[in-house]
């Protein structure tokens, strides 16, 4: 892997390949949780390239389910708030 020193930090390098590919390194794609296939945003900030990660909805899919949840709002069916992702990830395999 290349890296550069920028003061006291190693910066990943990577090389722009044939057809404009590149590789992001293992510590980069660690740290984002990114995955092969996922989806990343790409816009030019200050002569930066800044990439994000992205997720796509399914628009009717995210109408019928929010439809759904306030329709239980409104009926008193709520659970929460939960303090952290942790706990609401307990929740949420209790109740699977």
């Amino acid at each position: 892997m290349n890296t550069a020193i920028i003061g006291e930090q190693f910066m990943p390098l990577v090389r722009v390949k044939q057809k404009f590919q590149v590789t992001l390194p293992a510590e980069v794609r660690e740290q984002l949780d990114i995955e092969e296939g996922d989806l990343l945003e790409a816009v030019v900030e200050n002569d930066s390239v800044v990439l994000t990660p992205k997720v796509v909805v399914d628009k009717k899919g995210l109408d019928a389910y929010l439809t759904e949840r306030l329709e239980e709002l409104r009926a008193g069916k709520t659970v929460g708030p939960f303090e952290n992702m942790e706990e609401y990830d307990k929740y949420v395999k209790r109740t699977s």
